[in-house]
């Protein structure tokens, strides 16, 4: 891994931490996903100009 890759995953890490201090509105049953971890994805997605869940979904598998 060179030090872009790790950075990335650096700053990845730093913006989970952020989210992490949102409360998951979700009820506990069927929870499957962390809630910071779809935040973060969902954050991505937006920044990559993705609105449509359905591509999300399928750049996300």
């Amino acid at each position: 891994m060179d030090t872009r890759d790790s950075n990335f995953y650096q700053q990845l890490s730093l913006l989970s931490g952020v989210f992490k201090h949102l409360s998951d509105p979700r009820k506990r049953r069927g929870v499957r996903h962390r809630f910071d971890s779809l935040c973060v994805l969902v954050f991505l997605a937006l920044m990559a100009r993705i609105t449509e869940m359905a591509v999300l979904v399928r750049r996300s598998e």
